[in-house]
């Protein structure tokens, strides 16, 4: 069912010429069908961009963490999950500073003090602090 509501919307897409709003927590689904993605985190934006740009090499923390998760064909049967640690927050008492900042590898002081605007460089932006490196 799945795989031919993506040929559907695929096919809209390339023959009525539309642009769609995608909602998904599926990244293989995302790659498929979008030319951009936004990933949010607590109600807000904390990465955007192409989606091959996103995916292949995320400059935000969750992005990254995200993407972990992913179990990979490659993988040993016996392979653990790689959950992100911790538990998101209530969205009505977000932690001070950078929401993802509790679960974050890369937190420093400044992360849980200020909150990160959306920076745009180039066709890219994040909302980070400490963007990882390309």
């Amino acid at each position: 069912m799945q795989a031919d509501i993506l040929v559907l919307l695929a096919s809209l897409i390339t023959e009525q010429r539309l642009a769609i709003v995608l909602v998904s927590h599926d990244f293989g689904v995302v790659s498929r069908l979008a030319d951009r993605i936004h990933v949010m985190y607590a109600g807000r934006i904390v990465e955007e961009g192409t989606t091959a740009a996103v995916l292949g090499e995320p400059k935000h923390p969750y992005t990254a963490a995200l993407l972990a998760c992913i179990p990979r064909m490659d993988d040993p049967l016996d392979s653990p999950l790689r959950p992100i640690p911790g538990q998101p927050p209530e969205v009505r008492s977000l932690p001070t500073g950078c929401a993802f900042h509790p679960r974050c590898a890369y937190a420093q002081a400044r992360c849980r003090a200020e909150a990160p605007g959306l920076v745009h460089d180039g066709a890219r932006a994040v909302a980070c602090h400490f963007p990882l490196p390309a």
